[in-house]
């Protein structure tokens, strides 16, 4: 029954995963925001390093990254939701690089980096191999893209 679902209904999985980065924008957002009004709470976070706490300036710079970030998170998601097959592509290969990183931060031990991991794993996998995922973005942005003149029988441009 659960697999005839994902098969029978796949493209719900888009769904899902553009609100995922709908709400990464917001958090990514919300840390941007703190970080330029209450960078104490920040640096109350665990494993934060205290080297960057002690610059204003590298709080002013965080606050910079993450609203780039909730940028990228929020195209992506805008992307996703339209069946743009760039944020398709685009997110792919975010994905990959999370992967390698995963892997790496596994190997130094960070077990807990195995969720991000397998999320990623899982995302990207799912967008770039899975056929009916490939065919649906294909067939919509082929239907948006820019209708060339063709040249009718007789010569004329129609």
């Amino acid at each position: 029954m659960g697999l005839v679902l994902l098969q029978k209904d796949s493209l719900i999985w888009i769904k899902i995963i553009s609100i995922i980065y709908y709400i990464a924008t917001v958090f990514s957002l919300a840390i941007a925001v703190v970080s330029f009004t209450a960078p104490k709470i920040i640096e109350k976070i665990p494993g934060f390093p205290s080297a960057i706490a002690a610059s204003s300036s590298a709080f002013i710079a965080l606050g910079i990254v993450f609203i780039i970030l909730a940028g990228i998170s929020f195209f992506i998601a805008y992307g996703l939701q339209g069946k743009n097959n760039g944020a398709r592509i685009t997110l792919a290969a975010f994905c990959t690089l999370n992967v390698i990183g995963g892997i790496i931060s596994v190997i130094e031990g960070s077990y807990l980096s195995s969720i991000n991991l397998a999320f990623n794993l899982l995302v990207g996998g799912y967008l770039m191999f899975n056929n009916r995922v490939k065919i649906a973005f294909k067939k919509e942005s082929s239907t948006k893209s820019p209708q060339m003149h063709q040249h009718s029988p007789q010569g004329q441009i129609s």
